[in-house]
């Protein structure tokens, strides 16, 4: 599949097959599922092969790919050990009973009987533990070449095996087919073999045909085969649409020129914050109504396909049923005719919209950018979740359950804990009010990101600007609510959307939260921030360096580096203590912050604003349409909001202050205690700031994950001080190297690990690039690409980790030489170029790069 990733997903968008199995794969990790499948049409799972374990680099592998209209989920095997090629899952039918089980199965040739054992007994414990009165489908390619299927005399349906010799023959037939499973593959390979075996269980009735249409040609060892499962019906996932305005066709300035007209001033003089913004929703909402028409948002559509097209495709398909029906000859040449009228058709109207595709490169690049983050997809939500014993079958019920795993996260109720700071802080402003002006309004509005997508308050970011008159009464909204100190409810609600981490795609807990404000909300907040982080600038601890203007990761290892440099050079050692706050942001004490707040100097209505800003924020769930129940964030700094980071800055301000001895940095919660160690006492006192640190979370509510605390010792020499430390009598391990903020750091500070990493994952997205790039012939394009996916790995950090040695040297620049030698090729460059070694650096650049900017600029265009 690896090299066929176009084919795969054009085929699978364009046939009515509901399920896809591939099996042999050769995929990894490097490979997304969106470069097969268009996540909006299905949900892919995949078993990769473990490579390491295995020895095998490309074979192997299985993946099962169903349409989202159906509702699937994965099924946890007896054994699901990495060396098993095996994947199965669940497929719901219109009533419990008839859910269907999907079994895929790749055995290498000639492989142990313990393999095929792990195999048959997989099938054995699905059979007894979850199939039951179910259906269940086991197919793939088995590698028993030398058993003989042939009609069986007392069941017309299934096939009887011959000459079952070998102990691995014997062991795996036997125990399937004694599982009342039934093989019904009779098509065998060119070379007169049947690999691939499908089984079914005997109630269950389906039909095997050759392909007539593959994804590609034949291979001569496998046929590509069609099941039809008969008088079968899947339930269908509903999702709900409703109307939505169609800005495109907006007269934006005639709608701007009527908001002008209305008098905000005396509508929303006399009314408090909620029943202002109340009025305020009502009568712009009213004004769009009028001016700007609606559309029901379709279903996904394949943005190539015309009418023309769309009827061509049904024509070969209508042909294609009436010949599997009927097997005659007339409908399949009128099937062939379709099909080649369609794929002329179809080839003519892809190249054209890959090329409008890499045109919006410039015109417009959301658009571009879009097209190829769809393509690094891996995962979209299941139709299907599950969480701990509780299962989902609808988008509502999941949704739910997505709202009752991302609740879990925030902390209960803490007004009954004690509540000790003194002397943490100190009072340094004097912060009690706070007025915006219209041009506050104008600045956050201008940051908002263009989009005609419609938040739960019925606005765009689109709309708001494009109708500057819209300015004024958002003025006098927030000013009333900042002088009152009331941050109203419509404000505090939060969309979220599940995003996949990695694991079992069903098990809601392998999802995080991606959160959306409202469009007003956010101008809002972008206003407010602006005034406060001006104000707050020079409060905020020179160790920290996230969410801080001038300051970064890079910021951050650059002044870590330089001291652990300077130890070395001193024959000295630094042992660093690396830390993890359990779900940091989640789980803010409401109480403390505002009583951190109020030691720096907030008072007034300024104080009682941020609590209300904080306090009695609603959240939910959004799942294919539908939204979860909303529910209560008791703790936390809200997630992607505008202020929250600075917020969480605020809150964790002084924890620097509890370290006497070690040194500190900080990237928003990301912490770490370094210091030189010369004797144990060095070690002793680093020990006594630990627990200081553990003190210091103590009173303000937060709590270590101990077991993801790490401890290092970094020195250039053999003669090592080793400690140990501990947290809350947990002792830390102690690594010889460790991933901080994106770089991998050694115990000698060589960074060889880093460097294979760095490697290892421009070479990935390389061949990312190459897979998607088959139909682009602009070498700008392939400039953009090579700087966003692959140089963009080779710079990060590169003056903290920058090689040293000329083969550390040579591998990086391999990288570079490879991507010339794909763009010259993809680009039909036929002028002799300069050889590698002749080019010397430019400004800085490398060779390779300095090298492609010359070939770009004497670009003529293919031939």
């Amino acid at each position: 599949m690896r090299t066929k990733s176009e084919m795969v997903h054009n085929f699978s968008e364009q046939m009515n097959y509901d399920i896809f199995v591939f099996v042999e794969t050769w995929l990894n990790e490097n490979f997304f599922d969106g470069e097969f499948f268009n996540s909006n049409l299905f949900n892919v799972f995949r078993k990769d092969r473990d490579a390491e374990k295995t020895g095998c680099l490309r074979g192997g592998g299985v993946l099962i790919a169903i349409k989202r209209q159906l509702q699937a989920s994965l099924v946890t095997l007896s054994n699901g050990d990495s060396l098993l090629d095996q994947l199965c899952v669940c497929v719901n039918g219109s009533t419990p009973q008839d859910s269907l089980y999907l079994l895929a199965s790749y055995v290498p040739p000639g492989s142990s009987f313990e393999l095929y054992k792990a195999h048959a007994d997989n099938i054995a414990s699905l059979v007894l533990n979850n199939v039951k009165e179910h259906h269940l489908c086991v197919l793939g390619d088995f590698n028993l070449p030398n058993i003989n299927w042939s009609t069986s005399i007392s069941n017309n349906y299934g096939l009887t095996p011959n000459n079952v010799n070998s102990s691995q023959e014997l062991y795996f037939i036997d125990n399937v087919l004694s599982l009342n499973l039934i093989q019904i593959n009779n098509y065998f390979n060119s070379l007169n073999r049947l690999l691939d075996l499908i089984f079914i269980s005997d109630n269950f009735c389906c039909e095997v045909s050759e392909c007539l249409n593959p994804v590609t040609s034949k291979d001569r060892h496998h046929l590509p085969l069609v099941v039809e499962f008969r008088f079968y019906h899947f339930p269908p996932v509903t999702t709900v649409s409703r109307p939505i305005f169609n800005y495109s066709s907006c007269d934006f300035v005639s709608l701007n020129d009527i908001l002008l007209e209305i008098n905000w001033e005396e509508l929303l003089g006399g009314l408090d914050t909620s029943v202002s913004f109340s009025a305020f929703k009502s009568i712009v909402y009213t004004q769009c109504l009028d001016r700007i028409p609606l559309r029901v948002k379709r279903a996904y559509k394949l943005p190539w396909y015309t009418k023309e097209l769309n009827k061509l495709k049904n024509l070969k398909n209508k042909f294609l049923k009436k010949f599997h029906k009927s097997k005659n000859n007339f409908f399949f040449s009128k099937y062939k005719l379709y099909l080649k009228d369609f794929n002329i058709l179809n080839k003519t109207l892809y190249s054209e919209y890959m090329r409008k595709i890499e045109g919006n490169i410039k015109s417009n690049p959301k658009s571009f950018w879009k097209y190829l983050k769809d393509k690094k997809s891996s995962a979209s939500v299941p139709t299907g979740v599950f969480l701990d014993d509780y299962s989902a079958k609808t988008p509502d019920e999941a949704a739910n359950l997505f709202a009752d795993f991302f609740k879990s996260n925030f902390s209960v109720d803490d007004s009954s804990l004690p509540l000790d700071l003194s002397n943490s802080l100190n009072s340094a402003l004097n912060f009690g009010a706070l007025h915006l002006s219209s041009e506050d309004i104008i600045r956050a509005v201008n940051d908002l990101k263009s989009s005609s997508q419609t938040d739960l308050d019925g606005f765009s970011p689109i709309l708001l600007k494009n109708c500057p008159a819209l300015v004024f009464p958002l003025q006098l909204i927030f000013n009333k609510s900042l002088s009152s100190g009331i941050f109203i409810d419509d404000w505090k609600v939060t969309s979220i959307t599940p995003v996949f981490k990695s694991g079992n795609k069903n098990d809601v807990r392998n999802y995080r939260p991606i959160s959306k404000l409202t469009t007003v909300s956010k101008i809002f907040e972008h206003a407010v921030n602006a005034k406060l982080s001006f104000a707050v600038k020079s409060l905020i601890s020179p160790y920290q360096h996230g969410f801080v203007a001038e300051r970064s990761t890079i910021s951050n290892l650059a002044v870590f580096s330089e001291y652990c440099i300077e130890s070395f050079s001193a024959g000295s050692q630094v042992d660093c203590i690396y830390t993890d706050f359990s779900k940091a942001f989640d789980r803010v004490s409401h109480r403390v912050l505002i009583y951190k707040l109020g030691c720096l100097g907030f008072h007034s209505s300024f104080l009682l604003w941020l609590s209300s800003y904080l306090s009695s924020r609603r959240s939910v769930v959004t799942v294919d349409g539908v939204s979860s129940i909303p529910f209560i964030a008791s703790s936390g700094v809200p997630q992607g909001s505008i202020l929250g980071p600075l917020l969480f800055n605020l809150f964790i301000n002084d924890i620097s202050n509890c370290f006497t001895f070690a040194k500190c940095l900080l990237y928003a919660d990301d912490l770490k205690l370094f210091s030189i160690i010369k004797t144990p006492d060095d070690a002793m006192k680093l020990q006594d700031d630990i627990s200081k640190l553990h003190l210091w979370c103590h009173k303000s509510h937060l709590s270590l994950n101990a077991s993801k605390c790490f401890h290092v010792t970094y020195s250039k020499s053999s003669n090592i001080l080793r400690s140990k430390y501990s947290i809350s009598n947990c002792e830390l391990q102690c690594l010889s190297e460790i991933k901080d903020l994106g770089v991998i750091f050694d115990s000698k500070f060589s960074f060889n690990s880093h460097i294979s990493h760095v490697t290892s994952k421009s070479y990935s997205m390389l061949g990312f690039v190459r897979r998607n790039t088959a139909k682009f012939c602009d070498p700008y394009t392939f400039k953009v690409l090579y700087t966003s996916f692959v140089r963009s790995h080779l710079e990060y950090a590169v003056f903290i980790w920058r090689p040293s040695t000329m083969t550390a040297i040579n591998r990086l620049e391999r990288v570079q030489k490879r991507f010339l030698k794909y763009a010259i090729w993809s680009l039909n460059f036929v002028e002799p170029i300069p050889p590698y070694a002749d080019k010397s650096q430019i400004l800085g650049e490398s060779k390779i790069y300095t090298l492609f900017v010359l070939f770009l600029q004497n670009y003529q265009g293919p031939n």
